[in-house]
């Protein structure tokens, strides 16, 4: 079988001081959230669930300027609910309070996280046409006295997403880069299809924080690293905890005798804009072992500030 392991001590060195210092402090924030859920989830202590209900308000407020702090030194990484117009945060916000709750129904779930990630693609691409435009002319429904057309005016996006492959990490990312392909597609000055990298990637979970890998296996992945030569390639990433399979990914490809062409600096898009920023500038030692307790936490970002969200990830290859 062949495999490429990428290890936890793989991603150390990426942090400075000033980073863990700053992820020290989101965490000990996040942990007071802890404790005020451990209230409202307890039936017996319903006294108290309006004044904890109010703590977490303000607590959620909190760690949202602080994410905003820190995302605005990091130029690369665009977070929806930072970089779009307040007005339109209200719509997100209630779609993605539906992507968390837990009595949202699975048909409902598919719908919202299509609408999310045609946000994101919008938030990607969509913004940064500008005043271009392109015009499409479709035939209607409306036949008579004569065959009836509309003319539409769509954002010229063309030379950003018709040279794009989907790379695929295969545990749930099938279904937001099937999404993203499609809006590519209807984008697309010639319904440009993008092509599919199946990456069979997981994390080892039977180590512990300290020995913790990344295993990407080759033998049961889908692509043609030919193929991806020259090309822009797309990360539709429902839950980026740690980074480290991306980052597996990314490193493999940016180390095979290729030369994958730069996307333009904005958007970058690429965040994985989880609670605590674990790959703040790169990733922590410990990631792992902490994530689980937030990987729960959902779509976090297209929200409102104290919000997370999941990203969508162009890999930019050197």
């Amino acid at each position: 079988m062949a495999n490429v392991v990428l290890k936890a001590r793989d991603l150390d060195g990426y942090l400075t001081a000033a980073d863990k210092a700053t992820l020290a402090e989101v965490e000990r924030r996040f942990a007071r959230e802890l404790d005020i859920f451990r209230v409202l989830a307890d039936p017996r202590r319903s006294a108290e669930h309006a004044k904890a209900t109010e703590t977490l308000i303000g607590l959620s407020d909190d760690l949202g300027h602080i994410m905003q702090e820190i995302m605005a030194r990091e130029p690369r990484v665009h977070v929806y609910s930072f970089g779009t117009p307040r007005e339109i945060h209200g719509e997100v916000s209630r779609l993605i309070a539906k992507l968390r709750d837990a009595r949202t129904e699975q048909p409902e779930f598919m719908y919202y996280t299509q609408r999310a990630y045609e946000l994101l693609f919008n938030f990607a691409f969509g913004f940064s046409a500008g005043s271009r435009k392109r015009h499409a002319v479709v035939a209607t429904a409306v036949t008579l006295p004569v065959q009836n057309y509309a003319v539409h005016k769509i954002p010229d996006i063309g030379d950003r997403i018709e040279n794009s492959v989907m790379c695929v990490m295969l545990r749930g990312a099938l279904l937001p880069s099937m999404i993203m392909s499609k809006e590519i597609q209807e984008y697309s000055l010639n319904g440009y299809v993008t092509p599919f990298a199946l990456f069979k990637i997981a994390r080892d979970d039977t180590k512990d924080e300290a020995t913790m890998e990344y295993v990407l296996n080759l033998d049961r992945s889908y692509f043609d690293p030919g193929s991806l030569d020259g090309k822009d390639l797309l990360f539709a990433d429902p839950m980026n905890a740690t980074g480290g399979s991306l980052v597996t990914i990314v490193k493999y490809l940016i180390d095979q005798p290729r030369h994958h062409r730069e996307v333009p600096h904005r958007p970058w898009g690429e965040a994985p804009f989880d609670h605590v920023p674990e790959r703040h500038r790169g990733s922590e030692r410990g990631a792992p072992h902490r994530a689980r307790h937030r990987e729960r936490r959902g779509v976090h970002a297209v929200d409102g500030p104290g919000d997370e969200q999941q990203g969508v990830h162009p890999a930019r290859s050197r």
